[in-house]
């Protein structure tokens, strides 16, 4: 394929057929002995060839070397699993550097192999590949949004290489997608449960760039309370300059969590009156929404995101 032709909704619509060749990649992927790779990427665990658990991380090798310590919750799964007897020597590693698509990686591992320690993210569907054009709710859904196929036949000949050699340019026409989309209140929000990435702004101002599994969940998190949402957590103080809280400190004196990301229903009633002038862009992803997210970020610089 030409290098002009890769874009950002080609290699949306042909993303399970991308995953479905990474994977393959994954699974021969051994690592020689000795060596702990330090990029980023996924890794499998297997057992006498049976897969234990698929993992994204920035860093493959450091990750792997968490659950090979005996106190880990890997580790430990492994005892309840197998006996003490067994231990994260008797696991083999698989490793497979991945700069495009890593969640999405883990995820679809999750639901093409079957993992039994794999936990969270375990509902997700991919559709299979498919030459005919798309048919199914998740792709009628996606060709709504700007940037994205039109019910148009999938590439076929976009492979995991191709995407790896035409990483920029498909971000950069990500980033074109997501900017294309109108955007619309935040305390009114179409309710898309579909991964992908979102973009919260105040007047010109980027404010907060963010992605997830699940777009309604986390857009309705964001607009509740700052306990499981960061982004009003930064609202609340660099905005609004309130203090962070306990629960003990808000008067809830049976409480153990001592964690300092609660607020008092006041203050949460003037975030929610500050997010009355917020405005979200969101559009679905089936491939490469982490890293959409990190090529925002660096571009784009948002006030409140911490990772700048």
């Amino acid at each position: 394929m030409a290098r002009n032709q890769v874009t950002w909704a080609a290699v949306q619509a042909a993303s399970t057929a991308i995953l479905k060749e990474g994977l393959s990649l994954l699974v021969r992927g051994k690592a020689p002995e000795g060596v702990a790779p330090t990029y980023p990427g996924n890794y499998l665990a297997l057992k006498d060839g049976v897969p234990l658990y698929i993992g994204e991380s920035k860093s493959v090798g450091s990750r792997v070397a968490q659950h090979r310590d005996a106190k880990s919750p890997f580790c430990k799964s492994l005892a309840k699993a197998f006996g003490e007897t067994v231990t994260a020597e008797d696991v083999e590693f698989h490793y497979l550097h991945t700069i495009f698509g890593r969640k999405d990686m883990e995820e679809y591992g999750m639901f093409s192999l079957g993992p039994q320690f794999n936990k969270s993210h375990k509902g997700r569907i991919f559709p299979e590949p498919t030459t005919e054009k798309a048919s199914c709710k998740w792709h009628a859904v996606y060709s709504t949004y700007a940037g994205c196929w039109k019910a148009s036949l999938v590439d076929t000949t976009i492979s995991w290489h191709t995407v790896e050699a035409n990483l920029e340019q498909i971000l950069e026409d990500g980033k074109a997608a997501l900017f294309a989309v109108e955007p619309r209140p935040i305390l009114h929000h179409e309710k898309l449960a579909m991964p992908g990435v979102y973009l919260i702004s105040r007047g010109e101002e980027v404010f907060y760039i963010g992605e997830s599994v699940d777009l309604a969940s986390r857009l309705g998190t964001h607009c509740k309370n700052a306990r499981f949402s960061a982004f009003r957590r930064s609202v609340a103080e660099r905005e609004l300059g309130f203090t962070l809280k306990t629960k003990q400190e808000l008067g809830d004196e049976k409480s153990t969590d001592t964690k300092r990301s609660h607020l008092a229903p006041e203050e949460e009633a003037a975030i929610n009156e500050f997010l009355e002038g917020c405005k979200v862009r969101y559009m679905p992803v089936c491939i490469g929404r982490i890293e959409l997210e990190e090529f925002l970020i660096r571009e784009v610089d948002p006030k409140l995101n911490k990772r700048r």
